[in-house]
C-alpha cells in the first residue's frame, strides 16, 4: 500500500508540470552530458524514454553518427534532457536518474532497449512492477534502491519544476512543432515538421555553426 501511495504522490508532482505548483530551487533538468565541456557547439537533445522514435534514434545507429562525427572529436557538447509525455515516462526517468550520475547513460540505454516491455500495457501497477524488474535485474539496482527512486518526492519536484521552466524558455509547451526527440543547437530550436525529426537538418545546422565557430 505504501508503494501505491508514493506513486500517487509522484503523479501529483508530475501534474504540477502543467500548473506551476512547484517552484524550482536548482536545475535538475539535465540528465547527463557527453563531450568536452569547452566544445564550441552545444546541442541539447530532449528525449522521452517512452518514445519509440527516441529509442530508434539511440539504438539504430543514428545517434552514433553524431557521436563519432562531433562529440568524440571535441566539436560538440551533447546535453541530454528528459521529457515525459505520460506518468509512465516520468517514472522511467526517475529510475534512470537514480544512483551514480556516471551510470545514467547506461541506464537510459537499457530503458530504451526495454521500452516495449516496460510499457506493454497502460496499467500503472504493471508498468511500475516491470520497471522495477528491469531496474533490479538489468540496471544493477537493489529493490530498495528502485523503490527509493520512485519515492524520492523532493528530487521529483525539482525535476518537474525545472523542466517546466525549460519548456517555457523555448516556447515548447503545447507547441505542435515540439516532439521527441527534439534538438536545440546553440540556442536555436530545430522544429519538427509534421511530427517528424529532420536529422539531416540537425546535422546541417551543427556543421554550419561549427564553421562559424572556427
Amino acid at each position: 500500500m505504501k508503494q501505491i501511495i508514493d506513486l500517487i504522490r509522484l503523479l501529483v508532482v508530475y501534474m504540477a508540470l502543467m500548473n506551476g505548483a512547484v517552484v524550482a530551487q536548482s536545475d535538475e533538468g539535465v540528465m547527463f552530458e557527453l563531450g568536452a565541456t569547452d566544445a564550441p557547439i552545444e546541442v541539447i537533445e530532449v528525449v522521452c524514454l517512452g518514445c519509440p522514435t527516441c529509442r530508434n534514434f539511440h539504438r539504430n545507429g543514428v545517434f552514433d553518427v553524431f557521436r563519432e562525427g562531433y562529440i568524440d572529436k571535441g566539436h560538440v557538447r551533447w546535453v541530454i534532457r528528459d521529457h515525459f509525455w505520460t506518468k509512465f515516462d516520468f517514472w522511467t526517468s526517475r529510475i534512470v536518474r537514480c544512483g551514480d550520475p556516471a551510470g545514467r547513460e547506461v541506464r537510459m540505454d537499457k530503458a530504451l532497449e526495454r521500452q516495449s516491455y516496460i510499457n506493454q500495457d497502460r496499467d500503472p501497477q504493471g508498468v511500475v512492477n516491470r520497471l522495477i524488474e528491469v531496474a533490479t535485474n538489468e540496471m544493477g539496482m537493489t529493490r530498495a534502491e528502485a523503490d527509493a527512486c520512485l519515492q524520492g518526492a523532493v528530487g521529483a519536484e525539482l525535476h518537474v519544476s525545472t523542466h517546466r521552466i525549460f519548456l517555457d524558455r523555448y516556447n515548447l509547451r503545447d507547441n505542435p512543432a515540439f516532439g521527441t526527440p527534439f534538438f536545440i543547437i546553440d540556442g536555436e530550436p530545430i522544429w519538427n515538421v509534421d511530427g517528424r525529426v529532420d536529422y539531416e537538418k540537425v546535422n546541417a545546422v551543427i556543421a554550419r555553426k561549427l564553421i562559424g565557430a572556427q
